[in-house]
């Protein structure tokens, strides 16, 4: 008999609880030309090190060039799973974090969440459950994208609905490349944009025991305001994304996220992606260094 997910029937009833810089080669040349610096705990990395670790961390996807995906309109939270003053623990923790890179937040009750943090028996069933209802928390994925979630270790599993619109917000049309009427393109700006519409992360309840409210909104933060995935190699630098498939993985935002957050939604939502990952470098490095 199959078993039918409880997220899609929940969520049919009722709203979840809501509430001209260097060129990119002269500025890898600029950072790796720093040997080392210094993170928390007093453990030496190389600054090539940390860019590595930033691009292993972002899956490449699209054109050649495109703008790194980040949210543009207003963050509403949506969690489920939990007790109530859990579940508000991790809304406001996420709300937070939102703030401090500059995104806005709803004050609306009962708001759409276009984020989702679901805490489930199985998160990979309830992913085939969503796909089978069509729910709106899959619209939008693509084939790269569903495989990626497919490939996804360990007791987590998450996604981000990217969608691609013009430098001044209008859609595209249709289902060949998106064309736009805009004049915005070169070197150190596209004329795209790349917003997450939506991003949606499950964990399995097992894996909750010992973490608390704020572990779970910070490795959530990490994984739907920006499309990231979990490290697929060696951590250089502590991060949360690796709460559960690295040892040692620390249980807040560490510096390096801050850092790779906070450029990523500090500068034009249009830089190419080479430009893109060589601002997160030094933002990282800034971090890092307690520098502000």
């Amino acid at each position: 008999m199959r078993r039918t997910g409880m997220l899609p029937a929940l969520l049919g009833c009722f709203a979840i609880l809501a509430a001209q810089p260097a060129t990119a080669e002269e500025e890898e040349q600029q950072l790796d030309s720093e040997d080392v610096i210094v993170i928390e705990g007093d453990q030496p990395v190389s600054v090539r090190d940390v860019r590595r670790q930033a691009g292993s961390i972002t899956p490449r996807e699209g054109a050649v060039g495109a703008p790194l995906a980040r949210m543009r309109r207003e963050v509403c939270v949506g969690v489920y799973g939990l007790a109530p003053d859990s579940a508000r623990l991790v809304i406001d923790r996420i709300y937070y974090n939102a703030e401090a890179v500059g995104l806005k937040v709803s004050e609306e009750e009962g708001c759409t969440a276009n984020i989702v943090v679901a805490v489930v028996e199985d998160p990979r069933e309830e992913f085939a459950s969503l796909r089978r209802e069509s729910s709106r928390l899959v619209e939008g994925i693509d084939l790269w994208e569903r495989k990626r979630v497919a490939e996804q270790e360990g007791p987590a599993l998450a996604w981000n609905a990217v969608a691609t619109t013009a430098f001044d917000g209008s859609q595209p049309i249709g289902r060949g490349p998106p064309v736009f009427e805009s004049t915005m393109s070169g070197r150190t700006g596209t004329h795209t944009l790349r917003e997450i519409m939506v991003s949606v992360v499950l964990v399995d309840s097992e894996a909750l025991a010992g973490l608390d409210g704020v572990t779970l909104a910070d490795y959530a933060t990490m994984r739907s305001l920006a499309h990231t995935r979990a490290p697929i190699e060696a951590i250089s630098a502590p991060t949360v994304l690796g709460l559960f498939t690295a040892e040692g993985a620390p249980d807040r935002l560490s510096a390096f996220d801050r850092g790779y957050l906070r450029s990523l939604y500090g500068g034009p939502g249009n830089r190419p992606l080479s430009y893109a990952m060589s601002d997160i470098g030094r933002e990282i490095r800034r971090e890092m260094e307690g520098r502000e």
